[in-house]
């Protein structure tokens, strides 16, 4: 009987301690993993965990700093440092940084701030090869920031504007247009058509009506390009006239 009533109590210590050490497991290990990035924590590089999780920007408001985007603020700054001391803008910067934002805090944008002069870097280059036409530099400059800032930083820190998706339509057209200059005003068109709604997505109706009426006139001219060239001036000025008119009729 006292053998079994031992036995009994240590079936039960040894039940105690297996929970005791699936709860320890639990909130030791296995939920650590789906916690957010500590950025106090380690030697990590902040930057690496804002590419993972960015929050910490929206909860520390640094998205916004001095009623400018981020991004714009260090523009600004930088040109300000380079015009009073082209020698040394960067530290100049980053010490501002560090008295204006002590701490964590200052940090971070640092980091920011070298992962942002980065891109400037190979924005540049990539603006500057003549290898690449307009449309290519958009979509290589896109490359170029997703694969530095990842997926979800690079949305907080460059949201899409209005005026960039109707210049990648445009830069798109005349890359277009230049490949396929002996097609029919008609296949032209179609093309582009359904180019814009791939391009504008969604947002068709509303992009389509911020574009420039000039933007909308210069493309009906190039895509009548090829046509208008074999005209004389008299007969030219009149064709243009009809797109004119025709573009008036349809708005």
């Amino acid at each position: 009987m006292e053998k079994k009533k031992y036995t009994q109590i240590g079936i039960f210590i040894l039940l105690i301690a297996l929970i005791a050490g699936a709860l320890f497991y639990y909130f030791k290990v296995y939920k650590k993993t789906f916690e957010e990035p500590d950025y106090n924590s380690g030697p990590s590089s902040y930057f690496q965990r804002l590419k993972e999780n960015p929050s910490y920007l929206i909860e520390e408001n640094l998205l916004q700093i001095k009623s400018l985007s981020m991004v714009e603020y260090f523009r600004t700054r930088m040109l300000y440092h380079n015009y009073t001391n082209s020698s040394s803008p960067k530290q100049n910067f980053q010490a501002e940084l560090e008295r204006d934002f002590p701490g964590e805090r200052g940090q971070v944008l640092m980091e920011l701030l070298d992962a942002y002069l980065q891109f400037e870097k190979q924005k540049e280059k990539v603006l500057n090869d003549s290898d690449l036409d307009s449309y290519e530099k958009i979509l290589k400059i896109e490359m170029l920031r997703i694969e530095l800032f990842g997926e979800n930083l690079d949305s907080l820190l460059y949201p899409k504007k209005d005026s960039e998706t109707i210049e990648r339509f445009y830069a798109y057209t005349s890359r277009y247009l230049k490949k396929h200059y002996t097609d029919m005003p008609r296949s032209k068109k179609i093309h582009l058509m359904k180019a814009r709604h791939e391009i504008y997505g969604s947002d068709y109706e509303r992009l389509y009506s911020l574009e420039p009426e000039r933007l909308q006139f210069d493309l009906e001219l190039k895509i009548n390009e090829r046509e208008l060239s074999i005209l004389n001036e008299y007969e030219k000025k009149q064709a243009i006239a009809e797109l004119k008119e025709k573009m008036t009729r349809a708005e």
